[in-house]
């Protein structure tokens, strides 16, 4: 894929000393664009907090960032029958769509049709959605008989001709050079709850818990791209844990606009502990999705559902100290080599795509021996940054929690 598509980061040492949070004005600038841009302004009730300052460090430059991903796109959702569909023979398969009758992308694209290449899982879904035809024309592609792809799409076009099919609805990015993406194939029933949202819901939100709580909180670290955002708001609570460190909360909220789940606050930890040659490092651990999550909210959920849902975010702090006992377990591992033999095993094991361009190398340095649970810590850490995809970082995450915590 592109590198215009590749996910990104920033952590919280990259931000400016003078970043010492934003302004609930700056953030509205989120949600300018928002078609529930009144919904949210109502249901936090901006009009009473919007002269107030988020003390959020690092919240500047997570805003910042969010307008210019926006800035650098448009996007827009189109609804096309098949047959409006053309399909040009060529190397790299690409989608030409015509006959456009909607006269807002008309005035987008200033034209009647665009031509565009799918991007994420969109070309497989769009096979899939052609009486599942993904795998075969997968391997026709990877074989090079591309002709015969488009052969079996002409043909299908004509079998649709006397089937009663509904149109289906096209999300499309335009980069800034006029070049078009299908970013995926959405339902009639989504909502459009973007990045924007998300970080906009979590600065709100944890702005209004630092009032109430006196709880403390920096933009640690933010992964993202135009379609996706994953932010570690890392709290000032700080829990320490015996023969190793401090384990340090984080709030994580991330949204992917391309699948089901939009919004989703959850809870994530991070271990600082002291290395044996440096100064003292930090290592993320993720429990499973369904142990750490606070709060999540699918694209197909209506607005007034989701606004509901919204308000009650109050339960986080009895999800992390439920999740905090197990992993005091953590201090209590006797054999840091069976642990690490334990994620070495699974990792070989292991048939994700996340960990294709890494698992050689990440593998090789399992080969070492470590002799403490700080020797332990250090490699798992070595082991992450050895992953040279976000996807494969967040992959490692999990699983290192799992092998730390449950010994499995």
């Amino acid at each position: 894929m592109s590198d215009l598509f590749r996910k990104k980061a920033f952590e919280f040492t990259e931000v400016s000393v003078d970043d010492k949070g934003v302004s609930v004005e700056k953030i509205l600038e989120l949600i300018k664009y928002s078609n529930f841009y009144q919904q949210f302004y109502d249901l936090f009730k901006i009009k009473e907090i919007e002269k107030e300052f988020i003390s959020i460090p690092g919240a500047t430059k997570l805003v910042d960032t969010m307008i210019q991903i926006e800035n650098s796109f448009e996007k827009f959702d189109l609804d096309s029958s098949i047959q409006n569909l053309e399909f040009n023979p060529s190397e790299k398969f690409s989608i030409t769509f015509k006959n456009i009758t909607d006269e807002e992308i008309n005035t987008i694209i200033d034209s009647d049709e665009f031509t565009a290449q799918p991007i994420y899982s969109s070309q497989n879904d769009f096979f899939s959605s052609l009486f599942n035809m993904d795998r075969y024309a997968n391997k026709l592609f990877s074989r090079k008989l591309n002709h015969l792809v488009y052969k079996n799409l002409k043909e299908v076009k004509e079998i649709l001709k006397s089937f009663l099919i509904k149109d289906k609805r096209y999300r499309i990015v335009r980069d800034k050079e006029n070049n078009y993406y299908l970013r995926a194939i959405t339902s009639k029933r989504y909502h459009d709850y973007n990045n924007n949202i998300a970080v906009f819901v979590g600065l709100i939100t944890l702005h209004n818990e630092m009032k109430k709580s006196k709880s403390t909180f920096i933009v640690q670290r933010c992964e993202f791209n135009e379609s996706y955002v994953r932010v570690f708001f890392k709290s000032g609570e700080i829990k320490m844990l015996e023969n190793i460190g401090k384990l340090e909360n984080i709030i994580e909220v991330s949204n992917d606009e391309i699948k089901r789940e939009a919004l989703r606050f959850s809870c994530a930890f991070s271990i600082n502990y002291g290395s044996s040659n440096e100064k003292d490092k930090s290592i993320y651990i993720k429990p499973s999705r369904t142990k750490a999550n606070i709060l999540s909210i699918r694209h197909n959920i209506l607005p007034k559902t989701a606004m509901d849902e919204l308000v009650a975010l109050s339960n986080y702090k009895e999800i992390q100290n439920d999740l905090l006992k197990d992993i005091e377990a953590i201090s209590k591992i006797k054999s840091p080599e069976a642990i690490k033999h334990l994620v070495f095993v699974k990792i070989k094991s292991a048939k994700s795509t996340e960990l294709k361009k890494s698992k050689n190398n990440i593998l090789s340095e399992l080969t070492n021996k470590v002799n403490s649970l700080i020797e332990l810590l250090e490699m798992m850490n070595k082991i992450e940054m050895l992953a040279e995809e976000i996807d494969a970082k967040e992959y490692l995450r999990y699983l290192v929690y799992e092998a730390l915590v449950y010994k499995k």
